[in-house]
């Protein structure tokens, strides 16, 4: 929904995946760009004596540190009588929001326990401006020395595994910040010609992962890649993921779809800081995986990917309980 209301390229992650810490920083980071929902873990607030469910909406309002203490200011549309349960810590903050108002200031350590997952947008429109010049409070929104320099490549047809395609991305000018995205039609709209049979149908799993390529890679030829970061993986509409490239080069981005499944309809989009040339290769797979000997030329710049699976119920692709 974040996603489709703003334009924004969209993935989730768990607040466990890495360490909290990371998240943090990452969190305080991206908070200028990014909007956040977040996910409540009922069972560890059970655990806690906090009487609440986990279809209440929330959502990050903002991160700060206050006398070397990391906190998350998190904004719940739960009722007044059950967020005054949560452990709220007295954090000083310009718009003075308090329990009254929905909002509840937490521990990095009792954020991470009480929600389990964070639902990410970047927002690759550019600012809006300050509140004195647009009348809007708050317009989160890219807020570098220049936008963002987008590529797009759509197909209207059925794509299946055996089809889904791959992109060469020539990146000459370093360093650069690059969004990745993959989406297909969007299965909660049904189609008017075709009868309603009371459930959603389940979207195609698309993985999204990103490679460095060696200097014999091309669209015509074969030759070795590294792995440099992918997406989260699981039955959703997109996937996304973004890398920080440190040095000129070519890089691959493969999309990879189940053989059982069908995506119906593709759009590959890119946003980057600096200028990038993107073609899509379909005429051939033969690219060879490796264990790169030395360090890679770039570094993953999301929290997407690093799925935590800690029992055999958990599967890849994730299914989701939302309902």
């Amino acid at each position: 929904v974040m996603a489709d209301l703003t334009g924004g390229c969209a993935s989730r992650f768990g607040t466990t995946d890495v360490a909290q810490d990371r998240l943090f920083q990452y969190l305080e980071v991206m908070q200028q760009w990014c909007v956040f929902g977040c996910n409540i873990n009922e069972a560890e607030c059970s655990k806690r004596n906090v009487p609440i469910d986990a279809h209440w909406a929330c959502a990050i309002f903002r991160v700060t540190r206050q006398d070397g203490t990391p906190y998350v200011c998190v904004c719940m549309a739960a009722p007044t009588a059950t967020v005054m349960h949560m452990p709220v810590c007295s954090v000083a903050s310009e718009e003075g929001y308090g329990v009254s108002d929905g909002f509840v200031w937490l521990r990095i350590d009792d954020f991470v326990a009480f929600f389990d997952t964070i639902y990410e947008c970047r927002l690759v429109n550019s600012d809006l401006g300050p509140p004195q010049m647009t009348g809007i409070p708050y317009s989160p929104g890219w807020i570098a020395g220049s936008p963002w320099f987008e590529e797009m490549w759509a197909f209207q047809g059925d794509v299946y595994s055996e089809t889904a395609p791959s992109f060469l991305i020539e990146v000459p000018q370093t360093p650069n910040e690059i969004t990745l995205e993959v989406s297909q039609t969007d299965l909660r709209y049904n189609d008017p010609d075709v009868e309603f049979e009371g459930s959603r149908a389940l979207q195609a799993p698309l993985l999204l992962r990103v490679y460095q390529c060696s200097k014999d890679v091309s669209d015509l030829g074969s030759g070795e890649i590294y792995l440099v970061h992918l997406s989260a993986w699981g039955h959703c509409r997109d996937a996304c993921t973004g890398v920080k490239v440190m040095k000129p080069g070519r890089y691959l981005a493969m999309i990879s779809v189940p053989a059982k499944y069908v995506c119906h309809r593709m759009i590959f989009r890119t946003y980057s800081t600096m200028p990038v040339a993107m073609k899509p290769v379909t005429q051939h797979r033969n690219w060879v995986v490796v264990n790169p000997a030395v360090p890679l030329d770039a570094l993953p710049y999301s929290l997407a990917g690093y799925q935590r699976v800690d029992s055999y119920a958990e599967r890849l692709p994730q299914m989701f309980n939302e309902a």
